[in-house]
């Protein structure tokens, strides 16, 4: 039993060595790290949470001092996955998704699907939404890979984060299919945590779905797992989605959510919501023409985005304060911010904003009577609009040839993920038949074994038997004959009987007939029933047919020694002996011999021979 055990576990080992060597990608953290990096990559790894500017220093250091060509592709992976999480928890997005596209890069070198799909993953909070796009190519096949690997956690976050970018897109219906799946799964793996961002979409969406109960509901449900959490952080995020849903019907309720959401911001780690929040509030008090309040904000937000280096945002602003100056015919003071404004839009690669700002240009400069600044103004805006049309219809002609490559990319992940499993389900089929065979041998052989110990045990009491019978019968004819005859010697009735009806069964052999009856033998001793069976049990006879049957079994040896019986079958030497029928012949030889009558005949009758040879 422990053989059979350890050979299991054998060929358990060995089916899970043959499933490692026969998967064709390389996990995210299965290379091994080289010996002279193990303890400090061990560290980062620890303290990535707690120090990530830390992680990033070691992982860093590791790649500028080895050269990147001698080092295992797949340990530059987990490296260049750890420094960007590390850059994620330092919230440095840019960084986050230079470094992803190097992943995503090396990934598909080594067929890698888990590392593209982990890239995405440290991606937080808003980015432009041409980068966006050029995640939200990886995604599908990323939220499958995900899938396959029976990862839901991060199958989920995926699938938030896809839901997010199809908002943006205008995809609202299907956005909304992933963002609530989402929420399901990460509702039933209890990580409420989570569940915060998901909420605040859920509610943008419904917003654009025009279903406000809905939309407030789940605006709500984000509010309370920020509260519960004390994630500030998220209560601004939170607050500020609810003021924006206000400010299309209420604009006093927006004002006061904004004015909450402020009083959430911390002092540290939130200009870009800081910004956000501003710029929101700054367009509230524009809509309901307190224009005053909103240019302070306007330049407030101008002045903190100078301070924290966001160009954007300072475009915004200068925007902003254009259509301020505009409503207060402060036109000079307007052309100026709305030239500022399209300076920045321009350079840093926005069209769209730079076209809707040069067209506010042309307004302002028609407005004004400067015509040869509004034509001017009209050319560049002619011209950007032009661009933005050829750039369009490039970007639609990107955008399939994306598409193509996403579609492509997820089938040959399937096609593969298809493979593999066909190759470990026969891989497992023969590890079972060989198990099936090896069972199977081991039950044959112990078989085998208890058979010809129970041959020995039987041949050794089959001679043991007849030696005593010999022994007895010459030693009975021995003593008859040294006995001399003494007529005036009584036999008892008893040993009368016994002989009487052994004589009568050795040389007529009654038994013989399968009609034979205990009425038979009662008749011939001249005893009833009772008297019979009695008589029987005193001469150490179970009952009538115990004696009948062991009369005819010794018959049935001696028809099995008759080498002339041979080519008789069991049912008629069974019938010779006085057996009614084959299986009551059978049951009573296995009783009283102690094997089948089969085997008797093929090993204990052969063997008898050859000893008597």
């Amino acid at each position: 039993m422990l053989l059979k055990l350890k050979f299991i576990k054998i060929i358990l080992l060995i089916y899970g060595l043959i499933i490692l060597a026969s998967c064709n990608y390389v996990g995210t953290f299965s290379s091994d790290v080289p010996k002279q990096y193990r303890f400090e990559l061990a560290n980062a790894e620890r303290n990535l949470n707690t120090h990530p500017d830390s992680v990033l220093q070691i992982t860093t250091s590791i790649i500028k001092s080895a050269d990147s060509l001698s080092l295992n592709k797949a340990f530059l992976l987990k490296l260049y996955l750890l420094k960007q999480q590390a850059f994620s928890r330092l919230r440095k997005m840019d960084s986050v998704l230079a470094l992803g596209e190097t992943i995503r890069a090396v990934a598909e070198n080594l067929n890698d699907s888990i590392a593209i799909a982990e890239s995405l993953l440290p991606v937080k909070g808003d980015i432009d939404f041409r980068q966006q796009k050029k995640l939200a190519v990886y995604l599908p096949g990323a939220i499958h890979t995900f899938s396959v690997q029976k990862m839901p956690f991060k199958e989920a976050r995926l699938r938030a984060m896809y839901g997010a970018i199809l908002i943006q897109s205008g995809n609202v219906v299907e956005a909304q299919a992933f963002l609530l799946k989402a929420y399901d799964m990460i509702e039933k793996m209890d990580s409420l945590k989570y569940l915060t961002s998901i909420s605040i979409n859920i509610g943008n969406n419904y917003q654009r779905l025009r279903n406000e109960d809905l939309a407030l509901q789940y605006y709500n449900r984000a509010l309370n797992f920020s509260r519960k959490f004390q994630d500030s952080l998220s209560s601004v995020s939170v607050l500020m989605n609810i003021g924006i849903f206000y400010s299309q019907i209420k604009l006093d309720s927006a004002e006061i959510y904004y004015r909450r959401a402020m009083n959430f911001l911390p002092k540290k780690g939130s200009s870009f919501l800081q910004m956000k929040l501003e710029y929101n509030m700054a367009v509230a008090a524009y809509k309901v023409k307190k224009y005053k309040q909103s240019a302070d904000k306007f330049q407030e937000m101008l002045t903190n985005c100078l301070k924290n280096n966001q160009t954007e945002g300072y475009a915004n602003a200068l925007n902003g304060l254009a259509k301020v100056y505009l409503e207060t015919n402060q036109l000079p003071l307007a052309i100026t911010a709305g030239k500022r404004a399209f300076f920045v839009f321009d350079s840093l690669g926005l069209p769209y904003d730079a076209l809707r700002q040069s067209e506010d240009l042309v307004s302002m400069f028609e407005k004004s009577g400067n015509v040869i600044d509004e034509i001017r103004e009209m050319k560049v805006s002619k011209k950007l609009n032009d661009s933005l049309m050829s750039a369009e219809k490039e970007l639609a002609v990107h955008d399939m040839e994306d598409k193509y490559q996403s579609e492509k990319k997820v089938m040959e992940i399937r096609h593969l993920n298809k493979e593999i499993s066909i190759r470990h389900i026969g891989i497992l089929i023969l590890v079972i038949v060989a198990l099936f065979l090896y069972v199977l041998w081991r039950r044959t052989r112990l078989l085998y074994k208890e058979r010809r110990l129970a041959f020995d045990a039987l041949m050794h009491r089959y001679k043991l038997e007849r030696g005593q019978r010999l022994t007895a019968s010459k030693k009975a004819i021995k003593e008859k004959q040294a006995l001399p005859i003494d007529n005036s010697l009584a036999i008892s009735p008893s040993l009368a009987l016994m002989d009487s009806l052994k004589n009568w069964f050795e040389t007529e052999k009654p038994f013989l007939d399968e009609a034979f009856k205990a009425e038979d033998i009662a008749n011939y001793l001249q005893l009833n029933q009772r008297e019979l069976v009695n008589f029987l049990k005193e001469k150490g006879y179970q009952n009538i047919s115990d004696l009948v049957n062991r009369y005819r079994i010794e018959e049935v040896k001696i028809l099995f020694d008759d080498r002339k019986n041979d080519n008789l079958t069991f049912e008629a030497i069974a019938r010779q002996a006085g057996f009614g029928s084959k299986q009551t012949f059978f049951s009573v030889f296995q009783k009283y011999v102690g094997m089948t009558p089969s085997y008797y005949r093929s090993q204990i009758r052969n063997n008898h021979s050859s000893t008597a040879t």
